[in-house]
């Protein structure tokens, strides 16, 4: 039985996470090859987060809320494929001459995807994750957030805002928060898994620091979630590193 987009959006309907990433990767290896390592992302992602779900050390609403984060990657990811291979249709339909310039832009909720033709005739897909929303961090200030990490950021900011905690800790979480947007903004396609991964650290972090009962382990857990990531990341997540350096003593002394 061949696989199909439609399957594979009943498959997510039906709750079936694991085998809706396994069905897409095959998916896109055959039709669509340059998305394979997105969605073994998206694969690793949900390991992940079943593998914490059976550890218990996050709550089961973090956990519901990053499967619904891949759910809703999937089903934009599969929107893009149906625009796409519905344009390809069209394009071999009208026999087009492959040495004319093409470009298609296609808009989705999460993704632009911009597939370009180029003058060799062979296909060159450039998908940018540069869609953004405001979101709210106190005092009447709002900054820009990729969309990927914003609900993340969002709720580590109104955390912080309530958090009665010393004001060097609320600054440097404040400040790590920022870093993490802004670097955000500056990674790669490849690299927004490791992005949304620092963000959840993050929002771990704050949501400890701001506890009655803060956990230790879970410090130590997010803070070397962090440096694991920012270290992933290269040159422009150092900022990140220096600023779990000022935080470490603050919360593990």
């Amino acid at each position: 039985m061949s696989i199909t987009l439609n399957n594979i959006k009943d498959i997510i309907e039906q709750g079936d996470f694991r085998n809706a990433s396994q069905q897409l990767l095959e998916f896109v290896t055959q039709y669509s090859p340059r998305f394979k390592n997105e969605v073994i992302g998206y694969k690793a992602r949900l390991q992940q987060a079943f593998f914490n779900e059976n550890r218990g050390i996050i709550s089961h609403e973090e956990i519901q809320r990053q499967k619904n984060s891949i759910m809703y990657a999937m089903l934009e990811l599969i929107e893009i494929l149906e625009e796409e291979i519905g344009t390809r249709s069209n394009q071999e339909s009208s026999k087009i001459l492959p040495q004319e310039t093409q470009s298609l832009i296609s808009h989705s909720n999460i993704h632009q995807l911009i597939i370009q033709q180029s003058q060799t005739g062979d296909n060159v897909a450039e998908k940018t994750m540069s869609k953004e929303k405001i979101i709210k961090i106190g005092d009447n200030a709002n900054i820009s957030a990729p969309i990927v990490i914003a609900d993340s950021i969002q709720e580590s900011f109104n955390t912080l805002a309530k958090a009665d905690v010393n004001n060097d800790l609320k600054t440097q979480l404040d400040q790590l928060l920022k870093t993490i947007n802004e670097i955000s903004k500056q990674a790669t396609p490849e690299q927004i898994d490791t992005i949304q991964k620092m963000a959840q650290d993050a929002e771990t972090l704050v949501k400890e620091a701001a506890s009655s009962n803060p956990r230790r382990p879970w410090y130590e857990l997010s803070l070397d979630g962090l440096k694991e990531a920012a270290t992933s990341i290269g040159e422009i997540a150092t900022p990140v590193l220096k600023i779990i350096k000022e935080i470490c003593p603050l919360l593990l002394s």
